[in-house]
């Protein structure tokens, strides 16, 4: 009886190692990118549908390695396997990237239509917000890149294998990337979230609870009160030469994302 249960024990203690592997986060390295490319090889139409892809593997190659050596990585390693089983793009954006990607990626403008704005304060319970959004200052310098007190992070491509899903790996490894960054959010009082989506997956919502996390735990003695805006976007496709191009039609429809961060006193 005693050998029948530890053979029971066993197979049920492999079986939970197979649905939940040991897993670690970290940058990822140059020697991952062949890895992150095999998964882009693998991707289904629905995968192809919700993130950008190149047409060309080569091109797609390049654009991983240059991501890799400017550390704007992270990836999840099954450590049975040793592969790659999720990825995620997260950035500090330079000057001169910030209203391009406000502009034209997710068209945030003076202009453009903004079809959603929420505010939370003390991170995540919601109140009501109505009329004074361009009549803020402070909120027209953040989308025009005037507030020189102001941090811009990029949420780029993430992607976890499907077999890996549902376990919490894309939330870790977001809560890893924020914390490899966030000694940037040092002398600031205003953090940014950009980050465009399809239709598909307007529902996922977790980074923004993720991100307000990170930056209330960081400023401890602070009030985090947080803006969330969402415009009219569109999601973009590569021509063979890896050439940009922009289709302003409902096919191509989703949103730009702004979570804004706004720090006080207590």
């Amino acid at each position: 009886m005693k050998k029948l249960n530890y053979i029971l024990l066993s197979l049920l203690l492999l079986f939970f190692c197979k649905v939940n592997p040991a897993v670690i986060y970290r940058l990822a390295n140059e020697q991952d990118a062949e890895n992150i490319l095999n998964i882009y090889d693998n991707f289904s139409k629905e995968d192809k549908n919700k993130l950008l892809v190149f047409p060309k593997r080569e091109i797609q190659k390049k654009v991983i390695l240059k991501n890799i050596e400017n550390k704007f990585l992270f990836v999840v390693i099954d450590t049975d396997t040793q592969e790659i089983i999720a990825f995620l793009k997260l950035c500090i954006l330079g000057e001169n990237e910030i209203l391009e990607i406000l502009k034209n990626e997710l068209c945030f403008s003076l202009e453009s239509n903004i079809v959603s704005v929420n505010i939370f304060k003390d991170k995540l319970n919601k109140y009501d917000f109505k009329n004074y959004l361009y009549a803020d200052q402070k909120i027209n310098n953040i989308l025009k890149n005037s507030s020189k007190d102001c941090l811009y992070i990029y949420h780029g491509a993430a992607y976890t294998c499907p077999e890996y899903r549902g376990r919490g790996h894309s939330t870790n490894l977001l809560k890893f990337a924020f914390e490899d960054i966030k000694n940037n959010f040092l002398f600031k009082t205003t953090i940014v979230l950009l980050y465009g989506q399809v239709i598909a997956n307007l529902n996922n919502s977790y980074m923004i609870s993720v991100f307000a996390d990170c930056v209330s735990n960081y400023f401890e003695s602070k009030i985090v009160n947080i803006l969330h805006l969402q415009s009219i976007a569109y999601k973009p496709e590569f021509d063979e030469d890896g050439a940009l191009k922009l289709y302003k039609d409902e096919l191509h429809e989703g949103r730009g994302n702004m979570v804004i961060c706004f720090l006080g006193d207590n």
